[in-house]
């Protein structure tokens, strides 16, 4: 495992040749001999990170008392030195679940990075956070569960309707043709019995041999 001081010492000097500026050699008021024109510069990647100003503002508004005031510069070495903090912490992290043969950093590890670093006082209001952090997680994901279930309830609920009125609609369908099948079969069966008894009455022999006589 890389040493504490080994590493801010790499963090520092990485930031410092970020930002050293390369003499230029050739006179910009001379047009460069080579015909083909000059190749762009490829910027070398540092990691560098920086928390927003505005944050480090309010922290320190926060932090300091109402009469003090912080200049501009001071803000700005303080949010340097804030990203500096930040990788230097993430680092020594990063090698402590590496001895630990895992490939994602755990809280568990910045926790350990923090003692290991001597900054153990910062450890209680940590843990005091990530308790709080958790708790609040754990409720967003409760809340989520509750709506997504809801909706389902709400979704079963529509459906169950929908076949019930498609239910409903159907048995009046059914209702109505029973309906008119016995309305059907009655006409028919009075035509039957018309039929009957016009042939009874007329067409009867007996009848008609009674009537002749």
């Amino acid at each position: 495992m890389t040493t504490s001081s080994d590493t801010l010492l790499s963090l520092l000097q990485q930031n410092m040749t970020s930002q050293q500026i390369e003499p230029t050699t050739n006179n910009p008021t001379e047009p460069p001999t080579n015909n083909n024109p000059p190749a762009p510069q490829q910027k070398k990647e540092s990691p560098e990170f920086e928390p927003p100003a505005a944050s480090v503002r309010r922290l320190l508004k926060n932090a300091l008392p109402k009469s003090t005031n912080v200049s501009k510069d001071s803000c700005a070495a303080i949010t340097r030195a804030c990203g500096i903090f930040v990788l230097y912490l993430t680092s020594c992290a990063n090698d402590l679940a590496r001895e630990g043969r895992r490939t994602t950093v755990t809280a568990k590890d910045v926790l350990s990075a923090l003692q290991e670093l001597d900054f153990e006082e910062f450890m209680p209001q940590l843990e005091k956070f990530l308790e709080q952090h958790r708790k609040e997680e754990k409720t967003k994901k409760e809340g989520k569960e509750k709506l997504k279930a809801a909706a389902k309830k709400g979704e079963e609920e529509k459906k169950d309707n929908a076949v019930a009125d498609q239910d409903v609609a159907s048995g009046e369908k059914g209702e109505d043709a029973s309906l008119e099948k016995e309305e059907v079969v009655e006409d028919v069966q009075t035509t039957e019995k018309h039929g009957i008894d016009e042939e009874g009455e007329a067409g009867s022999p007996l009848k008609k041999q009674k009537l002749d006589e």
